[in-house]
């Protein structure tokens, strides 16, 4: 559990440098970054919830085991942000550059809140979370 919780971390610190050094722009980064923060922070609560010895073998095996102890709204936006992050990740940048960078601002904006309530639920049982910095609005 520890380890997810490191990583998460290591995911928060380059999501904040990117913010500090590219603030208007690198969306789809900023975006995959939360996921990740995301990934892990959610891996640690499967391992708190269903125990340590729970092997977490890929994001299907992972999102079966949220599904199971996340609430029903919170499980659904955990599935969204995997959807916007993919979509940042591997959708390329479309016909209307302007266009797609714009809807990757909208995505990360959703990704902000999003990984502020899986925040809030994962620090029920895992009250460090609470220590990491929040994002800028």
């Amino acid at each position: 559990m520890q380890n997810h919780l490191l990583q998460a971390e290591r995911n928060l610190l380059k999501l904040f440098r990117s913010e500090r050094e590219i603030p208007f722009d690198d969306y789809e980064w900023k975006t995959t970054y939360i996921f990740y923060v995301a990934v892990h922070w959610t891996r640690a609560y499967i391992k708190v919830r269903l125990g340590s010895h729970i092997a977490i073998t890929s994001h299907i095996n992972a999102k079966n085991h949220l599904r199971t102890i996340l609430p029903q709204a919170v499980f659904n936006a955990y599935v969204h942000l995997e959807n916007i992050s993919k979509v940042a990740r591997y959708d390329g940048v479309g016909p209307n550059f302007q266009g797609w960078q714009l809807d990757r601002r909208i995505d990360y904006e959703n990704a902000k809140d999003i990984l502020e309530v899986l925040r809030t639920e994962i620090s029920a049982y895992i009250p460090p979370v609470l220590n990491n910095p929040i994002l800028p609005e």
